[in-house]
């Protein structure tokens, strides 16, 4: 992985610049790794897994879709990017938090919680 190389190797060096920026960690984030240990039990699963391109007919035509990511997030947002190719068109848009890492709504929150707000009321059709 190139942004793990970019680290030198260093795993805490990584998870600091690409999954959460905050310093100190914060508590929620710190208690979950000390649970699940160092990997997540679903990385295994999702090792090589290579999403499938929907169609219309297998995606509901009114379900809207936000593609969100941060600017440093190891889900970097040209790879989140593909996931509008995948999507229908029109039924995806992406977004992504300046400064943020793989947890914006922690390291960029006042800017994350605005773009999902934001989406949320482009989609309610209520309005």
């Amino acid at each position: 992985n190139r942004l793990l190389e970019e680290a030198g190797g260093d795993v805490e060096l990584f998870m600091a610049r690409h999954n959460c920026r905050v310093v100190p960690q914060p508590k929620q984030v710190a208690d979950a790794y000390a649970k699940a240990g160092s990997t997540w039990r679903g990385s295994g699963v999702l090792a090589g897994y290579e999403a499938a391109k929907t169609t219309s007919s297998s995606w509901p035509a009114h379900l809207r879709t936000l593609v969100i990511s941060g600017e440093h997030d190891f889900v970097t947002p040209e790879l989140a990017k593909t996931w509008l190719d995948i999507l229908p068109h029109g039924s995806a848009s992406q977004v992504v938090v300046d400064g943020g890492s793989h947890m914006p709504f922690w390291d960029a929150s006042e800017q994350y919680f605005e773009r999902v707000r934001a989406f949320l009321d482009e989609c309610d059709d209520t309005k």
